[in-house]
């Protein structure tokens, strides 16, 4: 079996929820965003959209902290998920729509709720300062 059919063998089973830390492929990316490449990433959207849309957010972790005065990032600490291996940095201001073929694979779960929650108020405050 090829290694492309086993990827979507994994991803039709592959069960996405809020809170998950995935590792994506976002490609050679040349639309001028930051991400690029393959990068963990934690999921934002809520289980039921996930399952209606089939899409969902995620925000890309960095090892190092955004160099922007005016962006807070939330640091998630292997602590916090399992599957990490050193501390990352999570910016609500560079959300991404991720699709399922785009897994490679899960890598945990983060177990600190308020982590979660804080991301997606931060993600809600930077929708609120746009819209007004």
């Amino acid at each position: 079996m090829s290694k492309a059919n086993k990827e979507r063998i994994y991803n039709r089973y592959l069960t996405v929820c809020q809170g998950d830390v995935l590792l994506i492929n976002f490609g050679k990316g040349s639309n001028g965003c930051r991400t690029k490449g393959t990068r963990p990433c934690v999921v934002i959207s809520n289980d039921s959209s996930i399952k209606a849309e089939g899409r969902f957010f995620v925000v890309p972790l960095y090892r190092n902290p955004s160099k922007s005065v005016n962006v807070e990032d939330i640091l998630i600490r292997p602590v916090d998920c399992r599957g990490l291996r050193y501390e990352e940095y999570a910016n609500p201001m560079n959300t991404v729509l991720a699709v399922k073929c785009r897994v490679i694979k899960k890598i945990g779960h983060i177990k600190n709720d308020s982590i979660v929650k804080e991301l997606t108020v931060a993600l809600w405050d930077q929708v609120g300062e746009n819209a007004g």
